[in-house]
């Protein structure tokens, strides 16, 4: 298979996981009666720069921002320049480890910008205060929020690892 066919054929597996992710974000957790709604694209993010590095998952976040933003996913602005900012320093310490050693990574790295996401969240209700108890808001929203992100951060990381995998095989 040529060199460019495999890379359409990459982008297409992350263009379609990413619709997956977007669509149970935006439709099917709301529907759930959990009152919480983690952040499904930022793990996918820090994963697809851990496995492509950060060009690659420079452009991956971008539109995982882009499209979030676009489809109500959050109403914060930021959102894409967020996830290039991940992206970028999950890309760049990606180069820094060899492959054995990049889970570790990934579990630090997720819970570090699981924070970050939270804080992001913190933000939009501050900027929408009315009668918020801080302590109220960190205890029901943003603490398991952050740590329903962090759990599910593992599972769609081992599916972009096995998206990377299948590909690696039919290369040989």
């Amino acid at each position: 298979m040529s060199a460019r066919r495999e890379t359409v054929l990459t982008a297409v597996r992350y263009g379609l996981s990413l619709l997956l992710l977007l669509l149970l974000q935006t439709v099917v957790l709301p529907m759930l009666p959990l009152g919480i709604f983690p952040n499904l694209l930022l793990p996918a993010v820090i994963a697809v720069a851990l496995i492509e590095g950060y060009e690659g998952g420079m452009l991956f976040a971008l539109f995982a921002g882009l499209f979030g933003w676009a489809l109500g996913e959050t109403g914060f602005s930021v959102l894409p320049l967020f996830y290039v900012t991940v992206a970028f320093f999950a890309g760049f310490l990606s180069e820094q480890f060899d492959a054995g050693r990049k889970w570790p990574v990934f579990a630090l790295l997720n819970a570090l910008f699981c924070a970050c996401g939270g804080l992001f969240t913190l933000f939009r209700i501050v900027a929408t205060w009315t009668g918020y108890d801080l302590l109220t808001v960190l205890k029901d929203v943003i603490w398991p929020e952050c740590l329903f992100t962090y759990l599910l951060s593992f599972p769609i990381s081992l599916f972009f690892v096995l998206l990377k995998g299948r590909r690696r095989q039919k290369k040989h």
